[in-house]
């Protein structure tokens, strides 16, 4: 899969995150690496498939002087071979 194929995919979940917490994108950084099976769905545990992570740094909330709630950032992994995604944010 294509850089660009995988971030068609995970911009669905990045706007859907970015919706709920009412934020703006500061950066997104999109890399290639190489992992493990993530749920050993395939029987190797050995083997490594490459995988496209997206991070994207969202400008905080201020909720008062000085002070700004928690999200700040959201990441999505998709596997290359498969469309298989997964986030944590």
């Amino acid at each position: 899969m294509a850089k660009e194929q995988g971030l068609n995919i995970v911009m669905h979940y990045i706007g859907k995150c970015i919706e709920e917490n009412i934020r703006s994108v500061r950066n997104i950084n999109v890399s290639l690496y190489w992992a493990p099976d993530f749920d050993q769905e395939r029987g190797d545990v050995f083997e490594i498939y490459p995988v496209w992570k997206v991070d994207t740094y969202l400008v905080p909330k201020q909720l008062q002087e000085g002070m700004c709630d928690g999200v700040i950032g959201y990441s999505v992994s998709i596997r290359t071979d498969t469309d298989k995604t997964g986030s944590t944010v």
